[in-house]
């Protein structure tokens, strides 16, 4: 017995009794609006909540209601395409098949309603003519049956194609995060902002954090219900209510998206690939809008494709750059409906291929083989696809994951593969991991050498600090920890030289007065010892600026030759490793020592000597209890 939630979508023609249908099955009554009832169509979706684990969804037949019968059909597991005997096949039965299709929904039954009306041949007319209809759509192996919701004839015998087609359907599986399309928003009395939906992925408990695309709104599941019936957790395929603490209905919407915090980015562009309808007989050029139907969602947009044609034409495969005029909610693999925007016609149908794209330009850029990493290549691939055409910049497994809406713990297993096998490379940047291309750095190394060289060459610079490389490079990468990670890439295996401040071509004279004067400030402190000179003195005695010296001693102690002796000054490493010894030895005769003994070996006065304790105290190798030091821990090691 199959156990998972089970949505079945009402579509068909308007008057073509699907309404009537569900109330005659369940004896549920889904058109709840008044205008509804009124004039006898169903203008939003409706729903049945059937046998607990199933629910019907009532979708409009009108033409000018389209968009919410995209928003319907796009979770449906199973159809029931209605089509009533006294009209036949009409052009809301083509539109919505062709919808179906699109949002790769194969499951179904057609069903020929009002049967009562109708003598038995031009039944059997009809009934050749949907099957003949089915067959050219590709739905052949689809059950037909013909019934009344009227008389009740043929009802009970459909009810149980439909629960034995139920117990056949596959289980949804998904290893994405939680995701659930609004589609309907109200606020209970009571209880404040509620939203329903079908489950796309993942589960969800109560008092999970959410975030409500594609505002960013921040929120906190207060209640569950499954089939009107509270519950702790909903689970992928399941039509749910969601309580949502901190937002009120005004901020509410169908067409948003729930997921966890950080899983998914908005979008305001993406790739696809589309498959263009034969039914509409008009063309549509570049950068025309139109209606883009994206989960419950209908955003206009403007398309563009990178085929050559001027125009698209019916029944063909495109890959198409939609820019959206407002942002939402989308993730690769999401089924997508495009329509005209006037008139409204539905156009092509196909998949969600990557959001928030690269500039391809069609025809400078090889996008043939992009797009067929995008449409056949595995989660590897792609992630590749994105460091090449990224514009050099360092990327997070999460970063990433929001990317492709996956797990990050999946892609932080891609990401440590690619880097052991030397694709990728990472860094530590402030405690996160982040990754980058291996043969992007090698380029911008390259480039970096070359402007350097390039713009010192004919002129008498010093060379460029951080913000000038910046200014530089900026074609090149707009990330600043990228270009750090390069630099200091470039620094370490000889091509640039930095001293602390600016960077300089490695055969420049500057470099080689830099390392002259290197080596000149790192003698003068380890023959000054414990009492070397302040900054500003010795930056006059070198003929530099202090700023100069600054940048040497930040280099020098980058390479352990200066130890800063709590901020108050500098001293020769080897300087101090003689101190470390002084105290051993001093510990291993006594367990105390003053300051006094301190100042026979230093030969230094109070003004270097408390600091120098001071620093020992905090580093371990000393402790202090009054004006005497004892072996700090460092040293009982």
């Amino acid at each position: 017995m199959r156990t998972q939630h089970t949505i079945i979508g009402m579509a068909g023609h308007i008057d073509h009794g699907k309404t009537a249908l569900i109330r005659a099955l369940t004896g549920i009554e889904t058109d709840q609006l008044p205008q509804e009832k009124e004039r006898g169509i169903t203008i939003d979706l409706g729903f049945a909540y059937w046998k607990d684990t199933i629910t019907i969804i009532d979708v409009p037949g009108h033409d000018k209601f389209i968009r919410n019968m995209a928003a319907g059909v796009n979770m449906v597991d199973l159809f029931i395409l209605v089509i009533a005997a006294d009209d036949g096949i009409m052009p809301q039965t083509r539109e919505h098949l062709e919808i179906l299709k699109f949002f790769n929904v194969r499951h179904g039954i057609v069903v020929l309603n009002k049967i009562d009306l109708v003598e038995k041949e031009w039944l059997e007319l009809v009934q050749d003519e949907v099957r003949l209809f089915m067959q050219d759509s590709g739905f052949e192996h689809i059950p037909l049956h013909s019934v009344s919701s009227v008389s009740g004839a043929g009802i009970d015998d459909l009810r149980q194609t439909i629960l034995g087609i139920v117990e056949t359907l596959p289980d949804k599986k998904s290893s994405r995060p939680f995701r659930l399309n609004i589609d309907r928003s109200f606020s209970a009395k009571g209880f404040g902002a509620v939203v329903t939906g079908t489950v796309l992925s993942s589960e969800l408990t109560r008092d999970s954090r959410l975030q409500v695309l594609p505002e960013k709104y921040e929120t906190k599941v207060r209640g569950l219900e499954v089939s009107q019936n509270e519950t702790t957790q909903i689970a992928t395929g399941q039509r749910a209510a969601i309580n949502l603490s901190g937002l009120n209905k005004q901020q509410l919407r169908r067409g948003q998206v729930l997921v966890k915090p950080g899983t998914l980015n908005p979008c305001s562009e993406l790739f696809a690939v589309v498959k263009t309808t034969a039914l509409f007989k008009f063309k549509i050029k570049r950068l025309a809008e139109v209606r883009v139907h994206l989960g419950t969602a209908e955003i206009k947009g403007k398309i563009n494709w990178f085929e050559e044609d001027s125009w698209l034409e019916g029944e063909k495969e495109y890959h198409i750059h939609l820019k959206l005029a407002e942002p939402c909610a989308a993730a690769p693999g999401d089924a997508l409906l495009l329509r005209s925007y006037s008139p409204a016609v539905t156009t092509a149908g196909g998949s969600v291929l990557q959001i928030n794209p690269p500039k391809l330009k069609r025809k400078q850029d090889d996008w043939k083989p992009y797009f067929q990493i995008l449409k056949d290549g595995d989660l590897s691939d792609k992630i590749k696809l994105v460091f090449q055409y990224s514009g050099n910049c360092l990327l997070s497994a999460n970063e990433i994951a929001a990317l492709f809406f996956e797990e990050p713990e999946k892609i932080n297993k891609i990401l440590q593969k690619l880097a052991k096998q030397k694709i990728l490379s990472s860094t530590d940047i402030d405690g996160n991991i982040s990754y980058l291309l291996v043969k992007n750095t090698e380029i911008l190394v390259e480039k970096a050498v070359q402007k350097i060289e390039r713009e010192t060459q004919d002129k008498a610079l010093k060379g460029y600090n951080f913000k000038e490389m910046q200014n530089l490079l900026a074609r090149e990468t707009s990330s600043e920890q990228f270009l750090k990670y390069v630099l200091r890439k470039a620094v370490n295996s000889g091509k640039i030289f930095y001293d602390g401040l600016v960077y300089t071509p490695a055969s420049s004279r500057h470099q080689q007065k830099m390392m002259e004067l290197k080596e000149r400030v790192k003698k003068i402190y380890q023959e000054q010892r414990f009492a070397p000179a302040d900054m500003a003195e010795l930056a006059g005695e070198l003929q530099i600026t202090k700023n100069e010296l600054n940048g040497i001693v930040q280099e020098l102690m980058r390479t352990q030759n200066l130890i800063s002796i709590g901020g108050a000054y500098y001293l020769h490493s080897s300087v101090f490793s003689e101190f470390v010894e002084f105290l051993k030895m001093q510990f291993k005769k006594q367990n105390e020592l003053d300051i006094a003994e301190v100042r026979r070996f230093t030969g230094s006065t109070r003004k270097y000597i408390i600091p120098l304790l001071e620093f020992t105290d905090r580093e371990g190798y000393t402790a202090r209890d009054g004006d005497l030091r004892f072996k700090g821990n460092k040293l009982q090691e």
